[in-house]
């Protein structure tokens, strides 16, 4: 899904769920030292329905992205995906519950880098000598 995952970025959403059936999601992305990211997909998950992740945001020159559905249910999980070549891929889990009856919540998805896996000389000296 990405490539070179190294890194932080930091996706700040706002998601407001009603039980009427719909969802209002907004946010922005940002790098490490908080510039915005532009052109950042954004995918989300809805585990009402059958689809898969579905529909990919795509955050515009500021780093925001926006998402308004009509089509969930009360009560649903929802899993916001942000990733980055760069800088890496980070998720966020929620529900409509945790969210409160129509409240907003404020959700941060933060992405930290993958350890990197030790050098061949590195990995050498760190593993036991052989009895």
């Amino acid at each position: 899904m990405t490539r070179g995952l190294a890194g932080l970025l930091l996706a700040a959403c706002l998601v407001s769920a009603g039980c009427d059936g719909s969802l209002k999601l907004s946010g922005q992305v940002v790098g490490p030292t908080g510039t915005p990211m532009a052109r950042v997909p954004v995918y989300l998950f809805v585990s009402d329905r059958a689809d898969t992740y579905d529909p990919v945001l795509w955050t515009d020159a500021q780093g925001r992205f926006g998402l308004q559905r009509t089509d969930c249910t009360c009560d649903f999980p929802i899993e916001l995906i942000a990733t980055h070549p760069d800088f890496g891929i980070g998720r966020h889990a929620t529900t409509h519950k945790a969210l409160g009856n129509g409240d907003s919540a404020p959700i941060v998805i933060r992405l930290m880098p993958r350890p990197k896996p030790p050098s061949y000389g590195e990995a050498d000296q760190a593993s036991p000598p052989n009895g």
